[in-house]
């Protein structure tokens, strides 16, 4: 994997956990781990895709809500 590539899926993965666990749950998450251990550890989480788009310049997407981490 090209660093380019690793990168992006660590953007990737930063912003599906902020967006499931907030910042404090991704610190926690996050902190104290390898890349590799990140990559190797990320299970993404399915959802769909209510809508997407652009607005102003700014790419949205919105999708149903991210079950919590018990269920």
């Amino acid at each position: 994997m090209s660093p380019r590539e690793q990168s992006e899926q660590l953007k990737e993965i930063r912003s599906a956990y902020i967006g499931a666990y907030g910042f404090d749950g991704t610190y926690s998450r996050l902190n104290n781990r390898t890349i590799s251990q990140i990559l190797t550890e990320y299970r993404p989480v399915p959802t769909r895709v209510i809508v997407e788009g652009e607005l102003d310049g700014v790419r949205f997407k919105l999708t149903e809500p991210i079950p919590p981490p018990d269920a």
